[in-house]
C-alpha cells in the first residue's frame, strides 16, 4: 500500500474522534404538557453538546419547571389566563374526561371532546397572540440573534 494511501486511512480513522460542527443559539417555543415534557429530554442534549438554549415560558403555566441548576434559560411573557384560569381548564377537561364522557352515547361523546379541544384551541391561540402581541418581548427576541426557532 501505498505512503498517501496509509497516511488517507490513517485520517480517516482519526477524523472519527474529532467532533465536527458548531453550536448555535437556540430559542424554543413549546406548548403546554407533553410537548414540553417530550421536549425537555432533546433540549438537555443540545446543552451537553454546547448550544445555548432559551425557553419561552408563558406565567401561568402548569408543566414547565424550571430550577436553578439548569443552564436552558427560560423567558417568561405574562399571559392573559391566570394560573387559576389553566388550573380550571385543566382540571375541567380531564374531569369531563374521566366522569361524564364515559357515560355519554357515541355522538354526545364527540360533541363533548369537541368542546374540549375548542377550550384548549382557543388557549393556545391565546398563548400565541399573547407572545406575538408583546412588543418588548419581539424586540428582545429578534436582538438576540437566535440562529433557529424550535416549535412543538
Amino acid at each position: 500500500m501505498s505512503l498517501k494511501m496509509t497516511a488517507a486511512l490513517l485520517l480517516l480513522q482519526l477524523s472519527g474522534f474529532f467532533r465536527s460542527g458548531s453550536t448555535g443559539n437556540v430559542l424554543v417555543w413549546p406548548m403546554e404538557y407533553s410537548h414540553w415534557l417530550n421536549l425537555r429530554t432533546v433540549l438537555d442534549e443540545l446543552v451537553k453538546k454546547g448550544h445555548e438554549v432559551t425557553v419561552l415560558k408563558p406565567s401561568a403555566s402548569l408543566s414547565y419547571e424550571t430550577d436553578d441548576t439548569s443552564v436552558i434559560e427560560f423567558e417568561t411573557y405574562p399571559t392573559s389566563y391566570s394560573m387559576a384560569d389553566v388550573e380550571k381548564l385543566f382540571m375541567e377537561s380531564i374531569r369531563k374526561q374521566i366522569n361524564e364522557m364515559p357515560k355519554k352515547s357515541f355522538w354526545r361523546y364527540f360533541l363533548m371532546l369537541q368542546k374540549i379541544v375548542w377550550l384548549y384551541s382557543d388557549y393556545f391561540e391565546s398563548l400565541c397572540k399573547d407572545v406575538v402581541f408583546n412588543k418588548k418581548l419581539m424586540a428582545k427576541l429578534q436582538t438576540s440573534s437566535f440562529d433557529v426557532i424550535l416549535a412543538d
